[in-house]
């Protein structure tokens, strides 16, 4: 390819930095990506959050970069939501980057998360011309502990590395398409589908605060779904969680923890459940009136189950039961520094709102 410094100069003019970051690992990789096509005499680069709902007009930027964590294999609700509803453009150039998890024993793999997303922006009139993926730190605090501090910094110094090789790639205008193989790609559509309806929404009934929890209300303030709400000084999880362990991490007392009980119940009444009911209507009404009623009553039995437990955890004399946990000696991770930067951004994303209310 033809290498020109005053094609590259005007190509790097004007780019935005479109990033969700869960603990802080996309974060700090769009930082440093940030830094890297911000330099004096390369170009002009901004950052945009896509928590803030800050809007940024498309046609005024050369290239568009979107930043996102893997869940399930794929990219969060929140960024499939983002691109959807991004307007059409006319050629926009556009890059991909998917942050995966890695531990000391297992690679992360973007699955279909970059397909996914080309889908979209393709859809929406983009020019796609580098997909890639950078592993970080596994922290998928639910069920995994998350690797040890030395494997941590370790994992961070190669994923620094290689997102300064990826954006040198963009700064040259390489066109760079990560490919993954087919069975994965089907694999991981059919993980992302129960994972996007169900297992998300699960995942935050899953969540207790122990005997720890001060009733600071920083899990609810941080939540980027706002799925987190105070009952009497106790957090409850409704039913919009986002999967992304943020609460779990950020929680000054690692107070919050995945509970036995709740777990049990989930699993009943989430996946035993729904099969019986199924199995039993289907002698009766068949395959779509089966479906209906069990839908239908397993929405009723969940929610109800999901009341009784909360209500239990009120009990001072049940919360050794309710708060049964096998997280309390998981390590918690977040990203250096990005608390600081997540109260910043949102200390910020505040004072404009309230200008703009005043009318500044």
């Amino acid at each position: 390819m033809f290498y020109n410094v005053e094609t590259e100069m005007q190509y790097m003019k004007n780019c935005v930095i479109h990033y969700f970051s869960g603990t802080g690992n996309t974060q700090r990789a769009a930082g440093i990506l940030f830094e890297q096509l911000n330099k004096p005499g390369i170009g002009k680069c901004a950052l945009n959050n896509i928590e803030q709902n800050s809007s940024v007009p498309l046609d005024s930027h050369a290239i568009h970069i979107f930043m996102f964590p893997v869940y399930a294999g794929a990219a969060p609700a929140i960024m499939v939501h983002y691109l959807m509803n991004l307007p059409s453009v006319q050629g926009g150039s556009a890059a991909i980057i998917a942050i995966t998890g890695r531990t000391e024993h297992r690679h992360g793999d973007p699955m279909q998360a970059l397909d996914q997303a080309s889908r979209i922006l393709a859809r929406k009139g983009f020019q796609v011309q580098l997909t890639d993926a950078v592993e970080a730190v596994a922290n998928f605090g639910q069920f995994l502990n998350p690797p040890t501090p030395e494997a941590q910094q370790q994992i961070l110094r190669e994923a620094d590395a290689r997102i300064r090789e990826i954006a040198e790639q963009i700064r040259q205008q390489q066109t760079s398409i990560r490919i993954s193989a087919i069975w994965i790609k089907y694999a991981a559509w059919c993980l992302w589908a129960i994972y996007t309806v169900l297992a998300r929404r699960v995942l935050g009934k899953l969540y207790v605060a122990d005997q720890a929890c001060t009733g600071c209300g920083q899990c609810a303030h941080f939540c980027p779904a706002a799925a987190i709400r105070l009952f009497h000084g106790v957090p409850r999880w409704n039913f919009q969680c986002e999967g992304c362990q943020r609460c779990m991490n950020i929680c000054p007392t690692h107070a919050i923890q995945v509970s036995f009980l709740r777990l049990f119940v989930m699993l009943m009444t989430t996946v035993l459940f729904p099969i019986a009911v199924f199995i039993h209507f289907l002698a009766l009404h068949g395959i779509v009136l089966s479906l209906f009623f069990t839908v239908l009553t397993t929405i009723g039995v969940v929610v109800c189950a999901d009341v009784v437990v909360f209500l239990l955890e009120l009990i001072p004399a049940m919360r050794y039961l309710t708060t049964a946990s096998h997280t309390r000696r998981y390590r918690r991770y977040l990203a250096p520094d990005f608390l600081k930067t997540l109260a910043r951004t949102h200390r910020d994303s505040r004072n404009s709102l309230d200008n703009s209310s005043r009318g500044y």
